[in-house]
């Protein structure tokens, strides 16, 4: 019986080594499984892109994201506010995996926001752990934000100003210069200091931006304005109701003039003439018609219409104006309506215009 006592503290100390035992090969166990498990995890191609999501949303953006925006013009919008925009577009954003560019040797990973592609993640295994697993880690990454870009031009008069956003553009931002008036086309060889156009072109920016024109007098063009009539229309007040007042006469007496109404050259010439400058271009060239005409049987030269178009400076004296006008001739036949197209050149000379030259157009 005392031989049974003695025996029995041995059997509870080996079921207690028997359980330390097992309890240490169970924690080493699962320690190794745990570590396994976790190794798996980590070595999922998405668990890069997992990680370097989250670090995006949580950092707002990376050298790739700054490198990328690096081609917008600081002068139109601030960089803080270009990468304000970056980071809300990419807190949009979805990876989507690129399957056709993607082995067991790289993934490739889309950027797509709001409908577009505006960057690519590249991701690559490392060396094999003990477990043989491999760990992905982002190797490459490139941003392009050019659907989001915009860019501004316009070709308007020199002594106009063109902003984008709010900021006038200066001269660095003229890509051609003394680019010529359609209108003005025939009179930069006969007049100096005609106006001539400038073409701007801004630089980039994201989304859109307000872009205006403003003429000398601070007016805010519409886009119907932007136009050579608008441009060119630059008379001012007074001369424009002296145009208006003598066009209209000198018109109706032109036209008497040249369809030879009544058969009375003499008449029509002597009634046009104190409305032309002495000594002009025009005055030979009627001169000179004068001596050419025939026989006519016109008794009736109307004006039907006339729309004048434009009123521009050519010098300090000296007016463009682009006339359109029908008229009607009738002689003993049907009457005859014709359409013409003229420049009129008009000098000032003491509060009054005379007509210096007229040109077809």
């Amino acid at each position: 019986m005392a031989e049974q006592k003695k025996r029995f503290p041995f059997f509870w100390v080996g079921i207690a080594v028997y359980v330390l035992v097992f309890a240490v090969l169970s924690f080493v166990g699962l320690k190794i499984f745990r570590d396994y498990i976790a190794a798996y995890e980590q070595s999922r191609p998405g668990k890069a892109m997992e990680e370097y999501r989250a670090e995006l949303i949580e950092n707002g953006h990376t050298d790739a994201v700054v490198q990328a925006l690096s081609a917008l013009d600081p002068n139109i919008r601030p960089e803080e506010e270009n990468l304000r925009w970056a980071e809300e577009l990419l807190r949009e954003a979805s990876f989507p995996r690129m399957l056709n560019l993607s082995d067991d040797s790289h993934m490739v990973y889309s950027v797509r926001s709001r409908g577009r592609q505006i960057g690519q993640i590249t991701a690559v295994p490392g060396p094999a752990d003990r477990f043989g697993f491999r760990d992905w880690t982002i190797s490459e990454e490139s941003y392009d934000f050019s659907a989001f870009m915009h860019s501004s031009e316009a070709t308007i008069p020199a002594d106009y100003s063109y902003s984008v956003n709010g900021v006038t553009l200066g001269r660095e931002y003229i890509t051609e210069e003394n680019i010529p008036f359609e209108t003005l086309a025939d009179f930069y060889d006969r007049y100096e200091d005609l106006p001539t156009m400038v073409h701007y072109r801004s630089g980039l920016y994201l989304d859109e931006a307000e872009v205006q024109v403003t003429d000398p007098s601070g007016h805010v063009l519409s886009p119907d304005e932007m136009t050579e009539t608008y441009y060119l229309d630059n008379c001012g007040a007074h001369i424009r109701e002296l145009a208006d007042e003598f066009i209209p006469r000198f018109l109706q007496l032109y036209v008497n003039f040249t369809a030879n109404l009544y058969n009375s050259y003499s008449y029509n010439f002597a009634n046009l003439r104190p409305l032309v400058l002495s000594e002009s271009q025009l005055n030979l060239r009627m001169r000179q018609a004068a001596e050419g005409f025939g026989y006519t049987t016109t008794k009736k030269a109307e004006i039907l219409s006339m729309d004048t178009l434009v009123v521009t400076r050519l010098s300090a004296d000296r007016y463009l104006a682009d006339i359109t006008y029908v008229t009607e001739i009738t002689g003993h036949a049907d009457p005859v309506v014709i359409e013409d197209h003229i420049y009129l050149v008009m000098y000032e000379h003491k509060d009054y215009l005379l007509a210096e030259a007229l040109y077809n157009h």
